[in-house]
C-alpha cells in the first residue's frame, strides 16, 4: 500500500491515544526521527527520517459520523461579516474609520477562511475522520448552492428581460436607460465566455488525475 505524504498541521492533536477498552476510541500514531536518530513521538514504532513521515490510523467506533470539538470559527466568521458589511456602508457613505473597519472585517474573514479549512484538512487527512459517509454531507450540501446559483442567474436574466422588452415611464420608457453605457457584447463579455468554461475544464481534468492517481 502506497504511503501517503501529508502535511503536518501543528493545530491537530498529533498524537491521540485513549483506552482501547472503551466502546470508542481511535489511536493516532505518528513517529518521526530527528537528525541525530533520536525517536520523537511514541515508542514501539519504526523510527522515519526527518524528511519522510508515516503515520498509524487505527479507529474503531460504532458508527460512521465525526462529532467535530468546539471550535471559534463559525461566530468569527459571523463577526468578521458584520464588521465588513458595517464598514462597507460606512465607506460608502463617508464615515469617518469606515476604511478600516472595512479592511479589518475582510482580514478577519480571510483569517477565518484559513484556519477553518485548515482544520477541515486535518480532520479528513491526518486525523482520517471523513469516512464515506460523512464525505456524502459536503457533496448533497454543495447541491443546493449550485441550485441557489442557478435560481439568482435566472432572477438576473428575468429582470433584464423584463426591464428591456417593457421599459417603465421611471427610466424614461427606453431601454437602455438613458445616461447608461452599454458594453460591446463582442468585447470584454466575449472574452469572459471561453475564461469560465475553460477554467472548469481545467479544474475538472486535475481532479480526475488525482483520483487517478496522476499528480504529476
Amino acid at each position: 500500500m502506497k504511503e501517503p505524504s501529508l502535511p503536518i498541521c501543528l493545530s491537530c492533536q498529533i498524537e491521540r491515544k485513549l483506552d482501547p477498552k472503551e466502546p470508542f476510541f481511535t489511536t493516532f500514531f505518528f513517529t518521526t526521527l530527528r537528525g541525530g536518530g533520536e525517536r520523537v513521538g511514541g515508542g514501539g514504532g519504526r523510527g522515519l527520517h526527518t524528511t519522510k513521515a508515516k503515520w498509524f490510523l487505527i479507529e474503531s467506533q460504532r458508527h460512521s459520523f465525526h462529532l467535530v470539538d468546539p471550535i471559534p470559527w463559525p461566530i468569527s466568521g459571523s463577526l468578521g461579516a458584520l464588521a465588513t458589511t458595517v464598514g462597507g456602508v460606512m465607506y460608502m457613505h463617508p464615515f469617518q474609520g469606515g476604511a478600516t473597519l472595512l479592511s479589518l472585517g475582510i482580514i478577519f474573514i480571510l483569517y477565518t477562511m484559513f484556519v477553518w479549512w485548515r482544520n477541515v484538512i486535518c480532520e479528513s487527512t491526518l486525523e482520517g475522520h471523513h469516512t464515506k459517509v460523512i464525505q456524502l454531507g459536503p457533496r448533497y450540501g454543495f447541491i443546493p448552492f449550485i441550485v441557489s446559483e442557478v435560481m439568482f442567474l435566472l432572477a438576473l436574466f428575468r429582470a433584464s428581460s423584463h426591464s428591456s422588452l417593457a421599459p417603465t415611464v421611471e427610466i424614461g420608457g427606453i431601454w437602455p436607460p438613458k445616461g447608461i453605457g452599454v458594453l460591446d457584447p463582442r468585447e470584454i463579455p466575449f472574452l469572459n465566455t471561453p475564461i469560465l468554461p475553460s477554467s472548469g475544464a481545467a479544474v475538472t481534468w486535475a481532479h480526475h488525475a488525482i483520483l487517478a492517481g496522476k499528480e504529476k
